[in-house]
């Protein structure tokens, strides 16, 4: 199955888009904000890029989720539920509504994960930066 986080908002706080599932509109995306520079840890978004998706247990939440494999710099990235950048460490948090610039609500993660469960393999995200001064 094919994902993309298309990045559309840049703040300081955290960095918003939306998440499509094989070009389809699928929820909203919330992350950290996206450094130019060096990595912030715990406070960084993952880098641009295509990236292979494999369910695995996480240890932190107990449970089967998306983990975003091969982040240069990054280990354990998933793709889970959450409501502001507080909520992760470089994952993205996908949600069906989005409440301002810095908040999500409505988890879309175990949505997700029933779909990817039942999909064929491999999965992928693209994560892609759009221009900021183009949205």
């Amino acid at each position: 199955m094919r994902m993309v986080c298309l990045r559309t908002t840049y703040g300081s706080i955290s960095t918003g888009g939306i998440f499509l599932l094989d070009d389809n509109f699928f929820a909203y995306s919330l992350e950290d904000p996206v450094h130019t520079g060096a990595k912030v840890p715990g406070n960084t978004a993952i880098p641009a890029g295509r990236y292979r998706v494999a369910l695995t247990t996480s240890a932190r939440f107990g449970k089967v989720m998306p983990q975003i494999v091969g982040v240069p710099g990054f280990e354990g990235v998933r793709i889970h539920g959450g409501n502001t950048a507080e909520d992760t460490e470089g994952c993205i948090l996908i949600a069906k509504n989005r409440v301002g610039t810095d908040e999500i609500q409505g988890s879309m993660a175990a949505a997700l994960t029933a779909i990817l469960a039942n999909a064929v393999e491999p999965h992928e995200i693209q994560i892609i930066n759009a221009w900021r001064d183009s949205v």
